[in-house]
């Protein structure tokens, strides 16, 4: 029996315990080989990053949300809060609203700042990039979380084709190796780690995000894929999800 399903500690509500443990991190070659014959447009050099942080971790146990932070949860923290709410959201004789057909979608128009604020009110954290791409791909360090071979219908991504933000619960057929749910696809979600800039035009430290979007082809909906963002930057295809310590 895996070790997930062997866990028997008490699980704060909504989330998900990845036990300690090692994993693989980054692309393998094989991997490159593996996608570059399934895409043959794709260039083996796209995975250079990739391939210089392939290497065995090992971490130890924590808690990671089961699904990314969504409206219906942020709104709660604005109204307690009264922390600044998403641009897009209308301010109707002081409640917040947002379409009643999006509770369950994803929060997005969120900074790191705004992530960061929400998980410690939720006496959480943001996790770590590293603890991100364990919990989106196993111990085996899959390519996507369900395994290593590509699924339109698994995840909500550009070739998905739904177009927008999509409720978090959606794709169960999805989820990763542990149990959580849309660690690629729907938004990219914000991480803790600090990274250096290399543009001029960028602040620093930038922040790093992980999973790709609604809007991402599948190349960045892979779990090895990180990049670094302006943390003062909010967009329709940001979100984020939260850590605990064990």
């Amino acid at each position: 029996m895996s070790g997930p399903s062997t866990i028997r500690l008490m699980a704060p509500e909504g989330m998900i315990y990845i036990p300690p443990g090692g994993f693989l991190m980054g692309t393998s070659k094989e991997q490159v080989k593996l996608l570059t014959r399934a895409w043959r447009d794709w260039e083996d050099d796209w995975f250079s990053a990739e391939l210089e942080q392939s290497r065995g971790e090992h971490l130890s146990g924590y808690w990671l949300d089961k699904f990314p932070v969504t409206n219906q949860d942020y709104r709660v923290f604005c109204q307690e809060t009264n922390h600044v709410f998403p641009a897009h959201w209308i301010d109707d004789d002081e409640r917040l609203v947002f379409p009643r057909e999006k509770s369950m979608h994803p929060v997005v128009l969120v900074t790191w700042d705004d992530a960061a604020a929400y998980a410690k009110w939720k006496n959480k954290r943001l996790p770590t990039a590293m603890e991100w791409e364990k919990a989106a791909r196993g111990p085996a360090g899959n390519v996507w979380p369900w395994g290593n071979v590509w699924d339109p219908e698994k995840s909500n991504s550009a070739e998905s084709g739904y177009g927008d933000t999509t409720p978090v619960d959606q794709f169960k057929a999805g989820k990763s190796y542990y149990g959580v749910y849309d660690t690629v696809g729907n938004v990219w979600q914000w991480c803790l780690d600090k990274v250096e800039s290399t543009g001029e035009s960028h602040p620093d430290p930038l922040r790093v995000l992980r999973g790709g979007s609604w809007k991402s082809p599948v190349f960045y909906c892979r779990g090895a894929v990180k990049y670094g963002m302006d943390p003062e930057r909010a967009a329709d295809n940001f979100g984020f999800r939260c850590a605990r310590d064990v």
